[in-house]
């Protein structure tokens, strides 16, 4: 069964009392006038009374059955806006005088704890992620491998020190776009590709002039918690800088062998 909105219950209480308001004046009314002890003037007065308040309790219980909803949205804009802050991650929140006093004070207690334990919560979860963005950092730093990670939209928003020198990437700018770089031979059609499939393909060995020697290239998937793709890990193993900076040395100076 379907529960009723609070706000549709109290509507029909004002009916209710404006119906019981009605059927009162009605039987005074009536006394009134099958009273003849009353003389007649008297009898104009009360009837008179009772239309305009009649007619006030009708005017009153129109405005409040129409714009009851109004006026509740205004008295509790305040914790409106709040909530608002916090659907955008602002957590960093003073409440308004408007808490100060009713119908929103006993609501101001509880609000302060909720917003105090999330912002504890937001500084344990900066900490964790941290912590283990340096283990990951500190992984990816000492494995010799060259590493980056591309987002759904073609930026690249890791890259490791070793992937920086074998691919050339050079740049200042956070989340570099893949595009800025002129990758040598089918290295740009290779990341293309797979980021186009948003699939795992099988390791691909691609030739790489640089080191005149075909390299392979290991991918994986970057989902978020929802489980929606991401990006990509890419990953080259078994390269010898040592090797890597030789031949590029002996590439611009041919002469000297």
């Amino acid at each position: 069964m379907k529960k009723v909105n609070p706000l549709t219950k109290f509507r029909f209480l004002i009916i209710l009392f404006v119906v019981i308001f009605l059927i009162q004046a009605a039987y005074v009314v009536f006394f009134i006038n099958s009273n003849h002890n009353i003389k007649e003037i008297q009898k104009d007065r009360i009837i008179t009374l009772q239309v305009l308040f009649v007619f006030l309790e009708l005017m009153l219980g129109i405005f409040v059955y129409f714009y009851l909803g109004k006026i509740l949205k205004y008295v509790f804009n305040p914790l409106t806006n709040i909530f608002k802050e916090l659907e955008i991650g602002k957590l960093q929140i003073s409440l308004p005088y408007q808490f100060e006093e009713e119908p929103l004070k006993e609501l101001a207690s509880p609000l302060e704890n909720m917003l105090s334990n999330l912002r504890q919560f937001n500084l344990e979860k900066k900490n964790k992620i941290k912590e283990y963005k340096d283990r990951l950092n500190l992984i990816i730093k000492n494995v010799n491998a060259a590493v980056l990670i591309i987002n759904e939209e073609f930026r690249i928003v890791y890259v490791n020190e070793i992937a920086k020198k074998l691919l050339g990437i050079i740049s200042d700018e956070d989340y570099p776009s893949l595009m800025d770089f002129h990758f040598e031979g089918e290295v740009l059609k290779y990341f293309k590709e797979t980021l186009s499939k948003k699939v795992l393909i099988p390791p691909r060995k691609v030739y790489f002039p640089k080191i005149k020697r075909h390299i392979t290239f290991n991918n994986g998937i970057v989902h978020d918690t929802e489980g929606t793709f991401k990006g990509m890990v890419f990953t080259i193993t078994k390269i010898d800088l040592e090797e890597l900076e030789g031949k590029s040395k002996q590439n611009k100076n041919p002469d000297k062998e």
